[in-house]
């Protein structure tokens, strides 16, 4: 799972947003998913665990530099930090 926290060389994503909750939808995996947590949460777990970071997206207009930064979380080794939901085809059904 990645998660931005700096892009063109400010901050971004994570380390500047002001929303309640942190929502990632996952659409290619086998059954669509949401992984929620709260964004207090999360940036609690990203300064305790320490997440190796990845360069990731486009690049910039004059070189082949990736513009933003993520920290990758193993999302199965984390699992229980977040409520995690499947959509069943009708609605969203939080897994237990």
């Amino acid at each position: 799972m990645a998660i931005e926290y700096k892009c063109r060389g400010k901050s971004s994503g994570i380390g500047v947003t002001k929303a309640k909750y942190f929502v990632y939808y996952l659409v290619n995996v086998s059954d669509k998913q949401i992984w929620l947590i709260e964004t207090q949460k999360l940036q609690e777990l990203l300064l305790r665990e320490k997440f190796p970071s990845k360069t990731v997206g486009e690049t910039h207009y004059d070189s082949d530099e990736k513009v933003a930064k993520c920290y990758m979380i193993p999302r199965f080794e984390y699992k229980d930090e977040f409520d995690i939901y499947s959509f069943d085809g009708q609605r969203w059904l939080r897994e237990l």
